[in-house]
């Protein structure tokens, strides 16, 4: 405890993961999104009434939240990812699968539709979800 201004700090801690949902949102990933937070919590301590030091101390506690909050997110819902693209191929789906990891939740605009044929899709009516198997959708003969 430094015994700082508890107003700078919420400040700062606000400021910077509200920045950081903003830059992930935009398409600001790693260690990118990392620094718009960093630098957004010593502007939220800055408006908080932050001196050199408090601005500093927002500095450092918007990292945190970034690399905590935000960052640590980015890594663990994206180990699907072999090459890093954010994009998920057939292969990527496949090797996930064959490894007995499960489900592979992924916005539809981050799916590489490459080879794919959309015959065997399943319609939840009760979810509105569609469901496709990468197995059964993909033919493999012409890759």
């Amino acid at each position: 405890m430094r015994g700082g201004d508890f107003w700078q700090g919420a400040a700062a801690g606000f400021v910077s993961s509200l920045a950081g949902s903003g830059a992930q949102s935009i398409g600001i990933h790693g260690w990118g999104m990392v620094g718009v937070s960093a630098f957004s919590g010593g502007v939220g301590a800055a408006i908080a009434g932050g001196k050199a030091e408090e601005i500093l101390f927002g500095i450092l506690q918007g990292a945190m939240v970034g690399v905590l909050n935000h960052l640590q997110g980015e890594v663990s819902n994206k180990a699907w990812d072999l090459n890093s693209d954010g994009i998920l191929q057939k292969n990527e789906a496949d090797n996930w699968f064959m490894n007995g990891n499960g489900d592979i939740d992924v916005n539809g605009k981050n799916i590489s539709l490459k080879g794919l044929k959309a015959t065997d899709m399943t319609y939840d009516a009760k979810k509105g979800i569609y469901y496709l198997s990468t197995t059964k959708a993909f033919d493999c003969t012409s890759i």
